[in-house]
């Protein structure tokens, strides 16, 4: 298996280290186990399966789908423009 860039912010820092940090693998939520989480959550730094995508994106730059894992630039990156949109 290849390294995980893991965000130091990211949340919740699962046991399993792989949970929601692995494009099309399973969700972040802690009490959801479905498989295909493409959705990236800008303020968690982690993967979300749809069904939870939906339910956390109040707005829509809170998650989004994504084609593979950003690394910590882009990450920051996405971060700070939610943060942005945020406060507008």
């Amino acid at each position: 298996m290849t390294e995980l860039t893991l965000h130091p912010n990211r949340y919740p820092k699962h046991k399993d280290k792989t949970k929601g940090q692995m494009h099309n693998g399973i969700c972040n939520t802690t009490a959801c186990d479905r498989p295909g989480a493409i959705y990236w959550n800008s303020m968690t730094h982690g993967f979300y399966c749809r069904h939870c995508a939906d339910g956390i994106n109040f707005k829509d730059y809170i998650c989004k789908p994504v084609e593979g894992k950003p690394d910590l630039i882009e990450m920051d990156e996405i971060h700070r423009k939610a943060c942005k949109e945020f406060c507008s």
